[in-house]
């Protein structure tokens, strides 16, 4: 597979090839014409009813320890061919996973990786979501921004 000259991780991921990118758009779900058949097999945690869709044979989503159900209805639903219901599994998902912009002042894995421990405390799977020094604590700010999100989406009560 030819790799696009630009890789760049946002909201979903995003392929860049000169002006046109990959797709389908995980945001506007519009598939992008210019590569053809030549999708990717992964891309991330917010994309992966795109990728079952397209053809990849598994997956392995790190937001699933944060929430292992719904990945695994996601994955029932796709290897169903229940795709509208993929859909709608996928997008509860895309809104969990903005816990990964909440917490403040840390590079891209302190902060998504840190938001997954901050959720998985919150949620009673781990004790406590301190990170490895040299990181600092989480402030209560950044807890309570996640637990926002958590509650806003329904997996914290």
């Amino acid at each position: 597979m030819h790799l696009p000259e630009e890789v760049r991780m946002g909201y979903g991921i995003s392929y860049k090839l000169g002006t046109n990118g990959y797709g389908p758009d995980p945001a506007t779900r519009e598939v992008y014409t210019a590569l053809g058949a030549e999708l990717p097999t992964q891309i991330d945690d917010t994309t992966w009813e795109v990728s079952l869709r397209e053809g990849a044979d598994g997956m392995v989503p790190g937001f699933a320890n944060v929430d292992p159900a719904r990945y695994r209805a996601l994955w029932d639903a796709c290897t169903q061919g229940k795709w509208e219901h993929a859909v709608a599994i996928q997008e509860e998902i895309n809104a969990e996973f903005q816990i990964v912009f909440k917490p403040s002042g840390r590079g891209g894995d302190g902060t998504g990786v840190g938001a997954f421990k901050i959720a998985m405390s919150l949620l009673g799977v781990i004790d406590s979501p301190t990170q490895p020094r040299p990181l600092a604590d989480f402030t209560d700010d950044d807890i309570s921004a996640v637990r926002e999100v958590l509650a806003s989406t329904g997996l914290l009560p």
